[in-house]
């Protein structure tokens, strides 16, 4: 029987926004161009393609978690960054995450904004995922306005990232805890949140008796199998054998 806090992980990787389509969309399929997109300190340079998958799960995301806020279209290739160019949704989604991060009074929620107003509220977003440790190197306001569809994937992906994080970051001490003394798991000192998943993953594709092992959240699961072996070993009665035999086809 699973713990509590094992529970929260399996919720929390299930929740990972990137998802392909014909498969439920709460049992997301990563199905990445294979090359590591998110290994370079440059996301400008690694975002220059755009998934639509990757888009369309942003804006499931979004929508989620954002209230107030007009949903965006989920089926529209623009409707994302036509609405985040707009200055009121970023710093929405960082204070969802993070509270009070940005200061409400930082934020100009008026609906009918200047050009200058727009600007100021990129602006402490930018500054604001700084602080929560994003890479923003050739990121500006201009960019965001102008709708760089590669830099604003790049950015929304390091915050929806740092929010999945943040929330299993409770569980982690009771999960290591697990690992250890139930599955005997060796840890070590300071292990991180994402660490602490990397084990608790690899110890379930052992189970699975699947031969490969991940070291991150990247190159690692680009081409699906090792999350799909995983979703069927958490998830078998929502994630069927079929869906794992057709991944490992490809």
């Amino acid at each position: 029987m699973a713990s509590d806090d094992e529970a929260d992980i399996k919720k929390q990787m299930a929740q990972i926004p990137l998802r392909e389509k014909g498969l439920s969309p709460q049992l997301t399929r990563l199905n990445h161009d294979s090359k590591d997109r998110r290994s370079s300190t440059n996301y400008a340079e690694n975002f220059k393609y755009v998934s639509d998958s990757e888009r369309r799960s942003y804006v499931d995301y979004i929508n989620k978690h954002v209230s107030s806020t007009q949903p965006i279209d989920e089926e529209s290739p623009t409707n994302l960054f036509d609405v985040i160019a707009e200055g009121t949704v970023l710093p929405k989604l960082i204070n969802q995450a993070f509270p009070n991060t940005i200061p409400a009074k930082k934020i100009i929620s008026k609906r009918d904004k200047s050009k200058f107003e727009i600007n100021i509220n990129h602006e402490v977003t930018i500054e604001a995922a700084k602080e929560l440790g994003c890479t923003v190197v050739n990121i500006g306001a201009e960019d965001l306005s102008n709708k760089k569809q590669h830099l604003i994937l790049g950015l929304l992906w390091q915050i929806i990232k740092k929010a999945l994080m943040k929330n299993v970051t409770a569980s982690t001490e009771a999960l290591i805890s697990r690992l250890e003394t139930e599955l005997g798991i060796e840890m070590e000192d300071n292990i991180t949140p994402e660490q602490a998943i990397m084990h608790w993953f690899n110890y379930h594709l052992k189970k699975m008796n699947h031969g490969r092992k991940v070291s991150n959240f990247t190159s690692d699961i680009s081409d699906s199998e090792n999350y799909a072996v995983l979703l069927r070993r958490i998830a078998p009665n929502e994630f069927y054998q079929e869906d794992l035999d057709e991944i490992k086809k490809e």
